[in-house]
């Protein structure tokens, strides 16, 4: 996560760099202070920003789509922390 661009980058393992993806805005793909990615088995990439929107991206980066939205109810984020992906897929939101 490169929170203050707005993106997510891709590294090899030996850091260098892959590519990018993303940019500064509240749309679709797009991040208002970028707090948290994690991968899936499948190469998935789900993030976390800042105002709690939690978006889904193919292996690339293309935009899925976006899950949950701000809220106390079931589905919402109060105040979410970090996103992580279950062994199964599942996305695993922290929220206080």
């Amino acid at each position: 996560a490169d929170s203050s661009n707005h993106r997510v980058q891709v590294l090899r393992e030996d850091g260098s760099f892959v590519r990018c993806f993303g940019s500064i805005g509240a749309g679709d793909g797009m991040f208002m202070v970028l707090d948290s990615v994690s991968v899936g088995g499948d190469g998935t990439i789900v993030s976390l920003d800042f105002d709690g929107r939690v978006q889904v991206f193919d292996p690339v980066g293309k935009f899925l789509r976006r899950v949950g939205s701000k809220g106390t109810g079931p589905g919402n984020f109060s105040q979410p922390l970090g996103v992580a992906v279950g062994a199964g897929g599942e996305i695993l939101v922290a929220d206080c």
